[in-house]
C-alpha cells in the first residue's frame, strides 16, 4: 500500500511526486524554479526520467512553469475512533506509522517525541479507515482535471 504526503502533479498520465531541487545553500533563482518529480520504477520507463537506484523511482528535474498542475495530498486513518496523519505503511511487518501535534494524546496512546510532533506504530488491522485529502498546493497551480478532493483507500 503507498501511503502519499506532499505534493504531487499529473504528468504524462502519471501521478507524480514533486520535490524541491536544493543547490547548496546559495540562493539561485533557476533551482528556485526548479522541481523534481518522481514516480515508482515498478510503474516502467518514461521518456526523459532518469532511474535512481537508491531511492528505486524515475526522476526528472523541470521547471515550475512546465508543470499544468499540481496538489497537495495528505493521508489520514482512524485508529481508536480518532483521526491521524499516516505517515507510512511496512507491508513487511503490516504496521502503519501514525503521526500528531497533541501532547495530550500522544501521551495518553503511548506516541513517542520527535523533534516536531510525535509518532506511533500501529498494526494496520487497528486501523478502521484510511483516505487520501487532496487540495490546491503551494505552486499556485491549477488542480488536475477531475480530481477528487477524498478518496477512500481502504
Amino acid at each position: 500500500m503507498e501511503i502519499r504526503n506532499g505534493t504531487y502533479t499529473l504528468y504524462n498520465n502519471t501521478h507524480m511526486l514533486v520535490r524541491e531541487c536544493y543547490g547548496h545553500g546559495i540562493s539561485d533563482p533557476d533551482i528556485d524554479h526548479m522541481r523534481e518529480i518522481s514516480y515508482a520504477k515498478k510503474l516502467g520507463y518514461i521518456k526523459g526520467f532518469k532511474l535512481d537506484d537508491n531511492e528505486g523511482r524515475y526522476c526528472k528535474s523541470i521547471k515550475v512553469a512546465d508543470m499544468s498542475n499540481a496538489y497537495e495530498v495528505a493521508t489520514r486513518g482512524r485508529y481508536k475512533g480518532l483521526e491521524f496523519i499516516i505517515c507510512g505503511y511496512s507491508s513487511r511487518s503490516k504496521v502503519f506509522g501514525l503521526l500528531t501535534h497533541d501532547e495530550q494524546l500522544a501521551s495518553r496512546l503511548g506516541f513517542i517525541s520527535l523533534s516536531d510532533g510525535f509518532i506511533l506504530e500501529v498494526d494496520a488491522a487497528e486501523v478502521d479507515e484510511i483516505w487520501e485529502i487532496r487540495g490546491k498546493s503551494k505552486l499556485g497551480l491549477p488542480l488536475p482535471q477531475g480530481l477528487k478532493e477524498k478518496v477512500i483507500i481502504s
